[in-house]
């Protein structure tokens, strides 16, 4: 069953999804929406595919088969979040746009976005969890695949 993608549709929708790493099926034939206001949960056992869908969500992975439409952007945090600890937010950002596909410009921008702006100087350790989870979604949402 086709997705449809209708003017008020879906913001997010799989239509037989397909994915695999080299002969392992992680997922089979998967197809939803989710609408603008639904809430949903993803739940099951270790192994089943939660990490790997929300990836091909974000476009951090392709499918094997099927398709998946998105509408806006959608971005993938991971649980583990790994920072150079001594370094400042500023020097953080310096960082991460020198050795990746993510510019200066882009994440200081998503740093304000977030709220992050107030104080570059802070060292990523002194960072609460929920600052460095948005200091996380703030270079999230800045990547451009």
């Amino acid at each position: 069953m086709e997705v449809p993608m209708i003017e008020k549709g879906p913001l997010l929708g799989f239509t037989d999804v397909h994915f695999s790493f080299a002969s392992r099926k992680i997922l089979k034939g998967l197809t939803f929406s989710l609408l603008p206001g639904d809430i949903a949960s993803l739940r099951g056992p270790n192994g089943s595919g939660k990490t790997t869908l929300l990836k091909l969500a974000a476009g951090r992975l392709q499918p094997k088969q099927g398709r998946i439409a998105r509408v806006g952007d959608v971005c993938y945090v991971p649980t583990k979040l790994d920072f150079h600890e001594t370094l400042t937010i500023d020097e953080e950002i310096r960082y991460l746009s020198s050795v990746g596909s993510l510019t200066e410009v882009n994440l200081r921008r998503s740093v304000e976005q977030w709220g992050l702006e107030y104080d570059l100087t802070t060292e990523i350790g002194d960072l609460s969890t929920g600052q460095r989870q948005r200091f996380a979604l703030a270079i999230a949402s800045s990547w451009n695949p």
